[in-house]
């Protein structure tokens, strides 16, 4: 069922509002504050703890690129999530057409939930808590700056 509350005016208005980038609560995952660190799901969490805790320095990608968006036809900016050792790495639950344009654009490794199983495993047992649960990590307090 569609919902009554419109965003904006018109569809047209709809058009002009920014798409892109690291929106706070944009994605479908549990979000929040981590270290320092906005996180759009509990698999980007993990994957930060796993780098956290081993020492392995990972920061925010702060860059973006242009890539076509399949379905539409349309060029827009991909901003991707991590940067691990010089190279660039998205985290998803699952791969789509969309995702292979844009990790193509960069050249970067999309990382999808089969490849994250090891760190998944590690991270239950350093934390004590199942993936589904570990958004009990996030820090609710007050604002915190973006890793960079």
């Amino acid at each position: 069922m569609k919902s009554s509350i419109k965003k904006t005016c018109s569809s047209e208005c709809f058009k002009l509002l920014p798409m892109g980038g690291l929106r706070h609560n944009s994605g479908i995952g549990k979000s929040g504050w981590y270290k320092g660190f906005w996180l759009n799901s509990t698999y980007e969490l993990a994957y930060v703890i796993f780098h956290i805790e081993n020492n392995i320095p990972i920061k925010r990608c702060n860059e973006f690129f242009y890539y076509l968006d399949p379905k539409v036809n349309k060029i827009r900016k991909y901003f991707p999530d991590f940067i691990v050792n010089d190279q660039i790495v998205e985290i998803k639950g699952f791969k789509t057409a969309t995702d292979i344009e844009k990790i193509k654009s960069c050249n970067a490794k999309l990382l999808c939930k089969e490849d994250l199983k090891d760190i998944f495993k590690y991270v239950e047992n350093s934390t004590g808590l199942k993936i589904e649960n570990l958004y009990l990590m996030y820090d609710n307090t007050a604002a915190q700056g973006i890793q960079s």
